[in-house]
């Protein structure tokens, strides 16, 4: 029940009662010691002084020849001595008594003669020397007591010389205040250091309780898994402090395997845009490299707490996947545009038809049917026999008819046989580089007299080389220096993009791509790709 209450308890209270128990505790028993030690101390050092002065008086010839004498002389005599040595010494009462414990001198006078009251004189009457506390007339008192001796050494009496309690407790309370009220402050000091602690460590956790944490933290850990990127976070050292599972295995691609945490992050991948990044503050998307072939596409944040720098974290994914799904969406688009346009041409083609038909012209009819129908015979049967691809060969027919849509008049030739493609990869790869570099001379033409281009294949058993030449407007040398830098384009905002994928796919299937290009002579594209790296090593 106690530690449910406890743990229901917010951090702020349970770290100012934590640390205002242990500045009380100790400092509270501290308190009692040292008053206990002080009473102690003053109890012995007036019980002594006390003690003194009873051997003293014990001792004046005055005081045993009084007790001697049995009380033949008359305490008028004993008075200015016995008062003054009580003021000097700083004692309460010095009472000399017989061995009946009657006493010869009180400083109240009316008890001179009467029976000595506390009950603990006895000890005193039989020789013993002694400290004691006792209440007597004059109320509580710390006294000593030393028998009296006659010259004969004979035991003649006591003297009892007292100290009150109150006067000692009084000198102890004086003594003790300025510590209780250090302990005091101390204290108070404590508790409030506890508060403005609990406060700042409040404060460094965002005000959240440890409950809270712990699901914030059970949140991230699930979180960081989910997401379907690579997540590396490095302190200002550049160790590495979190790494999640995608992490791992886009780094176990590229070679990089065992433990990551708390290695430096440069040891195992360059980290300068990283570091950058943690020193500039600046946030920094879309960084592209190469990690032991493994192309990926990074982004760098940095880390800051209370807007100090703290680290910096890198969220990265495999490029080849990106592009893989980059291109099924493109190749998705292109079928959709190649079915529009298929399905334009077909009706434009049976409204001829109906025209025809309505107007009773067979002959006419029947010319254009077997035109149209030789005409795409014979274009299917080029490009079926050329490439042996279903998905390239399905792909530049429905290039033929986006062309015819168009206006544009597209020639396909090939020397030799383009062999099946058995990577899925390899052919997301070729339908890229064909369907930009069709796609970049079909806009190319838009605008010329003359609106043709030409798609050459040649197949040998090492290389495909291809060849996409257009009838443009042709682009200068500078323009030419350009178009495969990332984001250029001649075509407006949003743009420069395709040239750019084009020549990334091109590296990864490691060929070659040429410009040949000059204004209002049209562009030719030439490409040189090693055909076993596309088909295997059975290519022929």
């Amino acid at each position: 029940m106690v530690s449910n209450f406890f743990n229901k308890m917010k951090l702020r209270t349970k770290l100012t009662l934590l640390i205002g128990v242990t500045f009380i505790v100790p400092f509270s028993l501290v308190s009692i010691l040292i008053n206990n030690f002080i009473t102690k101390e003053y109890y012995s050092v007036y019980g002594d002084r006390a003690m003194e002065v009873a051997k003293f008086v014990a001792t004046y010839p005055r005081i045993v020849d009084a007790l001697t004498l049995s009380g033949s002389v008359p305490f008028e005599e004993l008075s200015p001595f016995l008062d003054s040595l009580a003021a000097v010494a700083q004692v309460r009462y010095i009472v000399p008594m017989d061995m009946q414990a009657k006493r010869l001198y009180h400083p109240n006078h009316e008890q001179i003669g009467r029976h000595f009251v506390g009950g603990d004189e006895a000890r005193a009457l039989r020789g013993e020397a002694y400290i004691s506390s006792a209440v007597g007339t004059l109320g509580f008192s710390q006294r000593a007591f030393f028998p009296v001796y006659s010259p004969e050494d004979e035991q003649v009496g006591a003297v009892s010389v007292g100290i009150m309690s109150d006067s000692i407790e009084s000198i102890i309370s004086k003594v003790a205040a300025p510590i209780r009220k250090m302990l005091f402050v101390t204290v108070m000091l404590g508790l409030i250091l506890a508060v403005l602690l609990a406060k700042s460590i409040k404060k460094i956790l965002f005000g959240l309780e440890p409950g809270e944490i712990a699901t914030l933290l059970k949140e991230r850990s699930t979180m960081l898994e989910i997401v379907n990127e690579g997540v590396i976070a490095i302190d200002l050292n550049g160790r590495i402090t979190l790494v999640n599972d995608e992490a791992r295995r886009i780094l176990e691609k590229a070679g990089i395997k065992g433990s990551l945490l708390d290695k430096p992050l440069a040891q195992i991948v360059p980290v300068e845009r990283l570091f950058a990044v943690m020193k500039s503050g600046v946030p920094h998307y879309g960084d592209e490299q190469t990690l032991n072939g493994v192309a990926i596409l990074a982004n760098y944040m940095p880390m800051t707490i209370n807007n100090v720098a703290a680290g910096a974290i890198s969220t990265f994914k495999d490029m080849s996947e990106v592009r893989e799904m980059a291109e099924k969406i493109t190749d998705i688009n292109r079928y959709v545009d190649a079915l529009r346009s298929q399905s334009h041409e077909f009706m434009n083609k049976l409204h001829v038809i109906m025209g025809l038909l309505n107007s009773g012209k067979q002959e006419e009819l029947r010319s254009y049917v077997t035109q149209f129908v030789d005409t795409r015979t014979a274009e299917d049967k080029i490009i079926q026999a050329a490439v042996k691809d279903p998905v390239i060969a399905g792909f530049l027919l429905s290039k033929h008819s986006n062309a015819r849509e168009l206006g544009v008049s597209i020639a396909f030739a090939c020397e030799g046989v383009l062999p099946p493609i058995p990577g899925s990869m390899v052919q997301h790869g070729l339908i890229t580089i064909l369907g930009n570099l069709i796609d970049n001379a079909l806009d190319a033409v838009q605008d010329s007299t003359v609106k043709e281009l030409s798609v050459f294949f040649a197949v040998s058993p090492e290389l495909l080389d291809i060849s996409i030449a257009d009838t443009g407007n042709g682009m200068d040398a500078e323009t030419v220096a350009r178009i495969f830098d990332k984001g250029y384009s001649t075509k407006g905002e949003n743009r420069g993009l395709g040239l750019w994928l084009v020549l990334r796919t091109v590296d990864e299937l490691e060929g070659t791509i040429d410009v040949d290009s000059l204004p209002g002579a049209g562009t030719v594209f030439h490409l040189t790709l090693p055909l076993a790296g596309l088909v295997g090593e059975t290519a022929c």
